[in-house]
């Protein structure tokens, strides 16, 4: 009899470890997969804020075209942080590269099977309009008269990752997931076209003594180059009667010089009189 009851309780204890394990496996399952989704979200979260940030802050296609920022933006966000011993690449690319290996080692399934197939598969759009939000608009139409704002001002980046489905679990096995994120910029980039362009943004709305410095070739028809001419003879006798006071040059009405910075910025930056001024 004590045979038969200790068979029994063998016999049990399988059968509710084999019941336990029917739902603990899936529930850990579910658990790691969550984990590495949520990861691949975030950095679908920072790849989008990247190719944003990078497309504001450099409008110029001659720089960094749509197919350069998609391959930068792919490279150094979903490939291991290792390859290239760490280091940023310029225009980086994962042309070449298969995901295999290369990936970020998170992005696998518990068999080692890739959950991303291709790197080609991760889409990134970045496009520019016009200044959805009203508050936004109303700050950009009050600045433009100081500043000349473009009218473009929002940029977008839409950043897609189409997660391969985990053929070994059942609940993930057909699902197509697609894990995105959109990061928009509102603002405008004119900086980036090197410091002439960055001044030439200066109205006289902004820096009103610029009307000293304006030149001759400042606008269009005989008015602008009567009006440049007028600036540039009162800006000489501005200069001369300050010369006549002081024995010295004195400070250049209306000069924009957006390459001087503070010295404890940049403490080998030396500035000079002679320097350029727009």
């Amino acid at each position: 009899m004590k045979s038969i009851s200790m068979h029994r309780q063998h016999g049990q204890a399988i059968g509710e470890f084999i019941a336990a394990m029917t739902l603990f496996v899936p529930l850990a399952l579910s658990v790691i997969y969550i984990g590495k989704y949520a990861d691949i979200k975030h950095e679908a979260i920072q790849a989008s804020r990247f190719a944003a940030f990078e497309r504001a802050l450099d409008p110029s296609s001659a720089h960094e075209n749509a197919t350069v920022l998609t391959e930068e933006t792919r490279a150094r966000f979903f490939t291991d942080g290792s390859r290239n011993s760490g280091r940023i690449g310029y225009q980086d690319s994962t042309a070449s590269l298969k995901t295999a290996g290369t990936l970020n080692p998170l992005w696998s399934q518990v068999n080692n099977t890739p959950l991303l197939s291709r790197y080609s598969d991760v889409s990134v759009s970045v496009t520019q309009s016009q200044v959805a939000s009203a508050f936004f608009a109303r700050i950009q139409d009050a600045t433009n008269l100081m500043f000349k704002l473009n009218g473009n001002g929002q940029v977008q980046a839409n950043v897609e990752v189409p997660v391969a489905n985990v053929a070994h679990f059942a609940p993930l096995a057909n699902i197509n997931l697609k894990i995105g994120a959109t990061t928009v910029v509102a603002g405008d980039s004119w900086s980036a076209g090197g410091s002439a362009d960055v001044a030439n943004h200066f109205t006289i709305l902004a820096v009103p003594d610029r009307v000293l410095s304006a030149s001759p070739q400042s606008g269009s028809g005989w008015f602008s180059t009567v009006l440049g001419w007028l600036s540039k003879f009162g800006g000489w006798l501005y200069r001369s009667f300050f010369q006549m006071l002081s024995g010295t040059d004195g400070p250049q009405l209306g000069c924009v010089r957006p390459d001087v910075v503070p010295t404890h910025a940049a403490p080998d930056a030396r500035y000079h009189p002679t320097d350029a001024c727009y």
